[in-house]
């Protein structure tokens, strides 16, 4: 038998483990580490307490024995076959998904693996002791939850949007309270309503700090997918911001289009739970007066929201 990564020209290794927390809690903006890492939460793996103690004491009784027949009936498996037989997973697998992106091919060929295990231990014990069709499905159903973080450019845009919602009272816009100011050190930019859309200036160094929070090191990168999405805009050639002169401050800003609650704002996931999401808006507008908060004002009303972000922006640019 040809070794394995003679053929392919490498190897890949695989580590698992168990822990507490998830690998990708700390490299949610990494779209290669979301790809790479199969984190599996939420699995029922036995009945209760008693069925796990069992199943450890036949672990420890039995330790190695499976393992060196597993690796003696893989050792005689035809080269061709297995490729073969990861071609077909990773083609049936693919199939199923809902999601396409441009990972998928690569996901599909990352689960493969896991089936073609199971089909290979059926195999040596001439026993169907593992479901591949409800492993397959287990799989598609991870990879399907975690597909709105393979795109950390998007991903962070939602985050970005979210950090401005959160820090709203730090944002310049009209009140009713004119007088009422923000202290400059204050300041991390301007909410403005302009040809019927909603906009946030988003000072530089204010986006520098929240991707230093973050742990975004691929800024640019980020700004260039932004301005081809529509998802920032500018007047300036060859620049992802504009200079702001404003009567309280001046700065360069990023000018992020925030005309909607987007998919991922909020923790809205898709598209029916943001139409859920606004249609409970609406009934909270209509069921109470909401008044447009000033500066310095909390609002934990997020049917308030909307009213901060509408400015005239008369005599102000």
């Amino acid at each position: 038998m040809v070794p394995l990564e003679i053929v392919v020209n490498g190897w890949s290794g695989i580590a698992i483990i168990t822990s507490e927390y998830s690998l990708l809690d700390s490299e949610i903006m990494s779209g290669g580490a979301n790809v790479r890492c199969l984190t599996m939460t939420d699995i029922k793996w036995t009945q209760d307490a008693a069925h796990s103690d069992r199943l450890k004491v036949g672990a420890l009784a039995n330790y190695g024995y499976l393992g060196q027949r597993v690796a003696d009936y893989v050792a005689n498996l035809s080269i061709d076959d297995v490729l073969e037989l990861h071609s077909y997973y990773a083609t049936r697998i693919k199939g199923k998904m809902k999601t396409i992106d441009g990972f998928s091919d690569r996901i599909a060929s990352k689960l493969a693996p896991i089936l073609m295990a199971a089909q290979y231990f059926n195999e040596m014990l001439n026993r169907k002791l593992l479901d591949i069709d409800l492993i397959e499905k287990q799989l598609i159903d991870i990879n399907e939850a975690c597909s709105i973080t393979r795109d950390p450019a998007t991903e962070t845009y939602y985050k970005l949007l979210e950090y401005i919602v959160v820090n709203r009272n730090h944002f310049i816009c009209s009140t009713k309270n004119p007088d009422e100011h923000i202290p400059v050190s204050e300041v991390y930019g301007k909410i403005v309503n302009r040809d019927g859309k909603k906009y946030v200036l988003l000072v530089n160094s204010i986006f520098d700090k929240f991707c230093n929070i973050h742990n975004i090191t691929e800024k640019l990168t980020f700004k260039k997918k932004w301005l081809k999405e529509g998802k920032i805009v500018t007047n300036e050639p060859n620049r992802y911001d504009e200079k702001i002169n404003h009567k309280d401050f001046k700065a360069r800003c990023m000018k992020i289009v925030f005309d909607e609650f987007p998919v991922g704002t909020f923790g809205i996931c898709d598209e029916e739970e943001l139409k859920a999401f606004k249609e409970e808006q609406l009934e909270s507008q209509k069921s109470k007066t909401v008044r447009t908060p000033v500066y310095n004002e909390k609002c934990d009303d997020e049917a308030a929201i909307d009213e901060l972000f509408k400015e005239d922006d008369k005599g102000q640019n």
